[in-house]
């Protein structure tokens, strides 16, 4: 006998949908290709082929879960390694920094540093605003203008 598949609850499925969003734009800036490789040829590490996006603020902290100053495509050696190789995680902070401002990057970190609660990640209509921001700078990265 089959087991009945059990639903999701929708805010689930959004918050599924908007990581989804967020890892397809991440990769249409970035390419599908390591930006520590692409920007730090001169680290001599061990690159692999497998493609990930990584998040500079941890997956954790909900605020800035699918933002996309947050993410940068990395392979899966300097996404598991940054934490142990200070250069690799140099590396990816200074790409950011470089992509996006100061400001922003010092932003988030002053977000994760309040350690305030963000309801906001389990609400339905507020992840479906999320998702249709999210769809509309896909769409314009599809089209060549990424802002």
């Amino acid at each position: 006998m089959k087991k009945a598949k059990v639903k999701k609850p929708r805010n689930k499925q959004l918050q599924i949908k908007a990581e989804k969003i967020w890892k397809e734009i991440c990769l249409l800036r970035d390419g599908r290709e390591c930006q520590v490789k692409k920007n730090f040829p001169e680290l001599n590490i061990s690159h692999s082929e497998i493609i990930q996006v990584d998040h500079l603020i941890e997956r954790g902290w909900k605020r800035t879960f699918v933002e996309i100053a947050n993410g940068t495509v990395v392979c899966s050696y300097c996404n598991s390694n940054k934490r142990y190789n200070s250069a690799i995680a140099k590396a990816i902070e200074t790409i950011r920094r470089n992509r996006e401002g100061d400001d922003v990057i010092d932003l988030m970190f002053e977000e994760r540093g309040r350690g305030t609660a963000f309801v906001e990640w389990s609400r339905v209509g507020w992840l479906e605003d999320k998702i249709d921001v999210l769809e509309n700078i896909r769409d314009n990265l599809k089209r060549g203008v990424y802002v």
